[in-house]
């Protein structure tokens, strides 16, 4: 079993990586926004 303050740390590193995930396929879309403008 984790110990609370270790889960609190794995839900805050998965949140960061649901935030730079998010980023990443804004700058995918933006990208193909600009790729079919092109």
């Amino acid at each position: 079993m984790f110990s609370s303050k270790t889960k609190q740390t794995l839900q805050v590193k998965k949140r960061q990586i649901g935030i730079f995930h998010k980023q990443l396929e804004l700058i995918n879309f933006k990208r193909d926004i600009t790729v079919v403008r092109a």
